[in-house]
């Protein structure tokens, strides 16, 4: 990592709102400056391989990839029929049965 990545990082990990950020860099930074990844991951309470997913993050796409929020969402099979759903609650609320403990 040269100085100029590393004077990069710096203003993003101190002057950074976003706390995701600040903490993604702070890993970097110190993975770059030399700490291993177990200390990295010590000091930060995060897991080791959270450590190795943002190096590589970096590594790979720069500083904007690794501020990147790209959180897979998956979908719901019920999603196209979001309105008729709504729809049918509007009309009749599902009521749950009081459970006793022995469901049968």
């Amino acid at each position: 990592m040269t100085e100029k990545q590393l004077d990069e990082l710096f203003p993003e990990m101190t002057l950074e709102y976003e706390f995701t950020h600040t903490k993604k860099c702070l890993v970097v930074y110190l993975r770059k400056k030399g700490y291993r990844r177990e200390e990295v991951a010590e000091l930060l309470r995060i897991d080791e391989d959270t450590v190795t997913n943002y190096t590589k993050k970096f590594d790979e796409s720069g500083l904007q990839g690794l501020l990147e929020e790209n959180y897979h969402q998956p979908k719901s099979q019920l999603e196209p029929y979001t309105e008729q759903l709504k729809e049918l609650f509007k009309k009749q609320v599902p009521i749950r049965q009081p459970s006793y403990g022995n469901d049968r």
